[in-house]
């Protein structure tokens, strides 16, 4: 930035989290002129002229310039509610079980991200029965991983195909932004953590084991290398660290989730973490450059906090 965007920038930010401090103006703000906005407080440039000097549909000058800086300011002065859940076990049966949580969800978030497991057996009609409570309750954007139940019937492409048409964004290696916040996502793998986690040695078999890994955390690494914005979240339906799945039995670890991923986080400015899969485990955890970790899977959700979803601000 210049001299005169950096003063204009920092001046008017406090200004913008003023009126967005009033939680009915987060829709409204972003209709109006940044330059506009600032005139109304009387602001000058720091040349002394008053913004409303410039003329009527100008580009140039400083009128111009704050309406070129007017995302940017947005999406720092307005932080991001996300509605985060995973492992909600979609059957054939479930119309309307989790009515409360999307409309309470839509209620007061600006995101709901859902980690995986939609579905009990990956079941197109089991995917239907969820897709239709989504296009019925859900009145804010939706993004996800498939997770390992959403494979088991070899259905999965039309498992995602459903859930997509309801207005989810599925990420693989994907990423999605929701008012200036980057998500990146792919639904991750097993392997184990730490000096246990397991390596490509000795028979084919365990080699595409961790292959499979290693395949999610390139692509996961291909996708935060896209985001360029300050504010980045990732979504997985596997851990990423140990500390989330302490709680379910030891024999299980390499099962759910891998190490490989907290390596790739750690490469960058990640924000959070959300994932599932982990029924018994703990509800966070940090990874080993302190990015927080949520486990936000339904039956860990209920049993640590008695909610349907983790509400987190960015």
């Amino acid at each position: 930035m210049s001299g005169s965007q950096l003063w204009m920038y920092h001046s008017c930010l406090p200004l913008v989290r003023l009126c967005l401090s009033n939680d009915s103006n987060r829709g409204n703000v972003s209709s109006i002129k940044f330059a506009d906005f600032i005139v109304g407080f009387g602001c000058a440039t720091p040349d002394g002229c008053k913004l409303s000097n410039q003329a009527e549909g100008s580009t140039a000058g400083p009128k111009g310039e704050l309406d070129s800086l007017f995302g940017k300011v947005m999406s720092e002065a307005n932080p991001l509610r996300i509605a985060a859940v995973s492992d909600i076990h979609y059957t054939k049966s479930s119309k309307g079980a989790l009515q409360e949580l999307f409309v309470e969800a839509s209620n007061t978030a600006d995101v709901l991200v859902i980690c995986g497991d939609f579905t009990d057996f990956g079941l197109p009609e089991e995917a239907s029965v969820l897709a239709e409570d989504i296009k019925a309750h859900v009145r804010i954007p939706v993004i996800g991983v498939v997770g390992n139940h959403d494979f088991e019937s070899g259905k999965n492409a039309e498992v995602q195909s459903i859930i997509e048409q309801a207005g989810v964004s599925l990420l693989d290696g994907d990423t999605a932004e929701v008012l200036g916040v980057g998500f990146a996502g792919v639904y991750g793998f097993g392997g184990g953590f730490g000096q246990q986690m397991l390596n490509a040695w000795g028979e084919p078999l365990i080699k595409a084991f961790v292959q499979g890994a290693i395949d999610h955390s390139l692509r996961l690494e291909k996708a935060l290398t896209r985001l360029t914005m300050k504010r980045r979240v990732v979504l997985l339906h596997y851990s990423p660290i140990r500390d989330t799945v302490n709680g379910e039995h030891p024999e299980l670890f390499p099962f759910l989730g891998s190490s490989r991923f907290e390596a790739t986080i750690d490469q960058f400015e990640v924000s959070a973490v959300f994932h599932g899969h982990a029924h018994h485990g703990t509800p966070e955890g940090k990874t080993a450059r302190q990015v927080p970790v949520f486990n936000v899977a339904l039956p860990v959700l209920a049993r640590s906090s008695g909610k349907q979803f983790l509400l987190y601000e960015i």
